[in-house]
């Protein structure tokens, strides 16, 4: 029984597919990725996955991951400097910085652990892989949704240089650029940098027209490649760059009348159309991120087999504030700051024993997060009972046992626009006399650090000539230890603690300390100061098994099943401590798929049928201030993916994707209500998930021709389609993106190292929101961010 290395990448270029081979005229270009951590063509992967190559990313000018993500159906994403979600097949993760995205974020084999690393720039990438369903055998780590796989352009034997320049609408400036070539006979080198900024498409009224929502990136990469010998390589990977935007980027998107009217008494220009790029907030939020890592990897081509290192130190310093009620009315704030620090380890093992290929390795991942929650309050508890109307509210919920007649009393008082302004009025006044001080604070210090270590492995084993067996297995061992103080201070005289001796409806607060807070405990009833030192442990296996068969006809079938696993942990921002703690989420699933791609290569086909089932799936809510992490019961997504790409003719391909799903809930009887309603909690058992539209499409064509003198034109035109969905767990139908077309086009003239280009983005100035919520302690008032308006952008790119 022979015992052999597998076959190695090439030595130069470590892990990254080999370079595009020029299809002939009417094929369709061959398509390598790496989705089992080797290289191997699309058509003969067994697993649904969705690359994007650098090419298509210039030529398309995806400059971000939400832009990308409009290309792959079944993904969906908000990649915003304040604000970012990932969502897979209706699984995903709102924002807390207490625990992971349920889509991996790996960039250069490296897991990623904050998701902001998705609003980042996308610079030099030689290719994307979306990898959908549990990921947790190979990538593990809270992959149990899916996988994005950004891979770098790599160094090279031969000299490269390339540099664009981009301007257009709002005063875009981008430019980017590479260099990198052999540097001795063992070393190679590359560098990649861009520069990208843009002027704000939001007035702020409030702030005497200040520009808001702007662009200002930066990101440097540095790549060297070492052969020191023909069984040794090495690359060494450093990364460094910064995001820096005023503005949450949010509007008003509907107000009540008691609410509007207490906000134009401040800003008499204060509108509720979220689709006007206007905002009205009386805080200058910002968002300031600064990122740096270092990434080795060492790989040892031996008789047996491959040995392979990769090891990797990640630091991000984030600064986030904006006005929590996003008013004109000073109100609250939130001031959210971030250090988080990541390291890692993975030893890896590869080879073949007859036709049998697998992989072994080990995994350990530590990471640190420490955040601060700054909120300060500028209203006294009168006034805020009686500009949000919740003393009213209260008052009468108690008063009026019948649910319909509740609600009935709730909107005359939320419709009441004269008692808005009184009180509105009656605060500016005092703020006025006295210099809007800060009343009281609250403040929350959360100190995590965890360790994940893992055992893993995978093999591919061909029973027949057509018909063989995969699968594998990780077993995962996760510690997590937090230290969280909560802290409520009455700013007047330097009190700390809860102050109220009573919640809104009347039950006894805990921690009463006489002199301490009393607005916070409130508006946000059971908000009481804490500390809270908790440690979990947890031990899981996730394994995955798939049968595949190979027809004559160059179909690949294939069946699998996984078992997906994504840890429990804390919560960043709870205001009592049975918020603290969450559980873990576990879910399982089966696949169904088919590829194929025709002897004549002018079509190839994917299709896949998938269904999954979550148990105690963690959901984040907005309670008004903050995500707050539970698990919903149970959960089941199941659905139907197509890819079909075509060459009818020399120099067009043509390309239809698309997604259905159907993702529910299978029993949540603790879910959170819409704002306007009555009750404390809903029954959601049943109901569609959020973030989960029920059809997605993505049509592209792309076309080239030659023209005389050398020159050759090209073009495309993208169109992305989805369905009606919901923006938040509650399913309020106010925070509800309608069924919408979105579209892209470009034109292109260029000739050998030159090329110019038009681009067109949201072609039809569609208008709609992005995304949507609550406005904290306004009951029933919403804020949301729309989509960019219509772009224009011309772009010069020269390569040497």
């Amino acid at each position: 029984m022979a015992v052999r290395p597998c076959p190695a990448q090439p030595i130069s270029l470590p892990d990254a597919p080999p370079p595009e081979v020029s299809p002939p005229p009417t094929q369709i270009e061959e398509i390598v990725v790496t989705a089992r951590r080797y290289s191997e063509v699309l058509r003969a992967v067994p697993m649904s996955v969705k690359p994007v190559s650098g090419a298509q990313i210039e030529r398309d000018n995806l400059a971000d991951l939400y832009e990308l993500g409009a290309t792959v159906p079944g993904l969906s994403l908000l990649a915003t400097p304040t604000f970012n979600f990932v969502f897979m097949r209706g699984i995903g993760s709102g924002y807390n910085r207490g625990f992971e995205q349920s889509v991996g974020i790996v960039i250069d084999d490296v897991y990623y652990g904050r998701p902001s690393y998705i609003s980042n720039a996308l610079v030099d990438l030689a290719g994307v892989e979306v990898l959908k369903g549990p990921q947790g055998t190979l990538y593990g780590k809270n992959s149990s949704a899916g996988l994005i796989h950004l891979k770098s352009a790599a160094p090279g034997p031969v000299w490269q240089a390339g540099l664009d320049l981009l301007g257009g609408t709002r005063a875009r400036r981008r430019w980017r650029g590479f260099a990198g070539g052999p540097a001795g006979p063992t070393l190679a080198w590359r560098a990649a940098a861009v520069g990208d900024a843009q002027r704000g498409d939001a007035e702020n009224t409030t702030l005497g027209s200040r520009g808001e929502r702007n662009l200002d990136n930066t990101h440097g990469r540095l790549a060297l490649v070492w052969l020191p010998h023909p069984a040794w390589s090495g690359w060494l990977t450093a990364n460094t760059g910064g995001v820096d935007q005023q503005g949450s980027g949010t509007q008003l998107a509907a107000v009540r009348p008691r609410h509007l009217a207490a906000m134009r008494v401040y800003d008499p220009a204060t509108s509720d159309d979220g689709l006007d790029d206007r905002t009205h907030q009386d805080f200058p939020g910002f968002v300031r991120r600064r990122y740096r890592d270092l990434s080795g990897r060492l790989r040892w081509e031996r008789r047996a087999g491959t040995v392979t290192v990769i090891a990797n130190h990640a630091r991000m310093k984030e600064d986030v504030a904006f006005d929590a009620d996003f008013s004109p009315i000073p109100f609250v704030v939130l001031e959210n700051d971030e250090r988080y620090r990541q390291r890692s380890v993975e030893l890896r093992y590869a080879a073949s024993l007859d036709a049998l290929r697998y992989t072994v390795g080990a995994y350990r991942l530590d990471t640190t997060v420490a955040a601060t929650y700054h909120i300060p309050m500028y209203l006294t508890a009168d006034e805020i009972v009686g500009i949000t109307g919740e003393g009213e509210i209260v008052a009468t919920q108690a008063a009026v046992p019948d649910p319909g007649a509740r609600r009935a009393s709730q909107d005359t008082i939320l419709d009441n626009a004269a008692a808005g302004s009184f009180w509105a009025s009656q605060a500016r006044r005092r703020q006025q006399a006295t210099g809007t001080p800060v009343l009281e604070t609250s403040e929350t210090f959360f100190d995590q650090r965890s360790l994940s270590q893992a055992l893993f492995a995978h093999l591919d084993w061909p029973l027949t000539a057509r018909l063989s067996l995969s699968g594998g297995a990780r077993i995962t061992r996760e510690h997590k230890r937090v230290q969280l103080d909560h802290v409520l201070r009455n700013e007047a005289n330097g009190v700390t603690g809860n102050g109220n001796p009573v919640d809104s409806s009347g039950a006894p607060q805990a921690g009463f300390s006489p002199g301490g807070a009393t607005t916070f405990p409130l508006v946000q009833p059971g908000n009481t100061q804490f500390s809270a030192g908790r440690e979990r442990q947890e031990t899981a296996l996730s394994p995955r098994l798939a049968v595949h068969w190979q027809t004559r006809g160059a179909l690949l079938f294939w069946l699998s099943h996984a078992r997906g696993f994504k840890s429990g942990g804390f919560n960043a921002q709870p205001i009592h401590p049975g918020q603290l703690e969450f559980d873990a989420e576990r879910s399982r699933s089966w696949e169904l798929g088919l590829r194929s791609q025709g002897r004549s290569g002018r079509v190839r086909l994917d299709l896949s049928l998938f269904d999954a089932r979550y148990a105690g799936l963690q959901v984040a809510a907005f309670d008004g201030v903050e995500f707050l992490v539970t698990n919903a019961a149970n959960a089941r997504t199941r659905g139907l993916e197509f890819d079909v790409t075509l060459a009818p003719v020399a120099g067009w391909t043509l390309n239809l994707a698309g997604a259905w799903l159907d993702a529910r809930y299978g029993s949540f009887t603790g879910g959170p209500c819409p704002a306007r309603e009555v009750e404390e909690v809903c029954d959601l058992s049943g109901r569609r998930l959020s973030d989960a539209p029920r059809w997605q499409l993505a049509l592209t064509t792309d076309i080239r021709r030659l023209l005389p003198a050398g020159l050759t034109a090209s073009g495309g035109l993208s169109a992305a389609y989805e369905s009606a969905t919901f923006f938040t767990r509650d399913l309020d139908v106010t925070d509800r993106r309608p069924a919408n077309w979105q579209l892209r086009g470009r034109v292109g003239l260029g000739r050998g190292a030159w090329q110019l280009s038009l681009f067109v983005s949201n072609l039809t100035d569609l208008r709609v929101l992005a995304d949507g919520n609550d406005v904290p302690v306004f009951r029933d008032s919403h804020f949301g961010g729309r989509i960019p308006a219509t772009e224009v952008e011309l772009e010069l790119r020269l390569r040497l």
